[in-house]
């Protein structure tokens, strides 16, 4: 569940929270140039599931810590849900001219459900593919974000 709108940021450090209340994924607030911010709480739908916890609960729990931390007051929730495949089989990202990209293709990551970086790697090597008439894999993009993020070389 995420929403993004309009509001007078005055604290323009981004924030991830991690496992908050047991939760398995994330939540953020990540303000944006304009005057803007995004604030969200994600999950794999089985975290959820095993868990026996909803993603409502958990986002009443993050517009209740935002609140309470000053960092979105007076604000009333509109909040929307994206549901969308994490890091799977990629046997056929091509088929004829056809080339399939980002979440299209389901290369968010499996720990964190990030799909901008796999999204920008998959269209530039499908663009390439296209130029060069060369392949076109995405075997090497990553299939988990913490490393990365943790400064790990696999």
């Amino acid at each position: 569940m995420e929403e993004e709108f309009p509001y007078p940021v005055a604290d323009t450090a981004c924030r991830l929270w991690f496992f908050q209340h047991s939760l398995r994924g994330y939540a953020w607030y990540v303000p944006k140039a304009g005057g803007y911010v995004n604030v969200g709480v994600g999950s794999t739908a089985d975290g959820l599931w095993n868990s026996g916890q909803n993603l409502k609960h958990h986002w009443e729990l993050l517009t209740r810590k935002l609140e309470a931390d000053g960092l979105v007051t007076g604000h009333t929730f509109h909040p929307i849900g994206h549901s969308y495949y994490v890091r799977g089989d990629v046997s056929q990202p091509r088929i004829g001219n056809a080339f399939l990209a980002g979440d299209a293709l389901g290369l968010a990551t499996r720990d964190m459900g990030e799909g901008i970086s796999a999204a920008i790697q998959s269209g530039l090597r499908a663009a390439d593919a296209i130029v060069t008439g060369g392949n076109y894999s995405v075997d090497s993009i990553p299939r988990y974000s913490l490393p990365a993020l943790l400064g790990w070389r696999g």
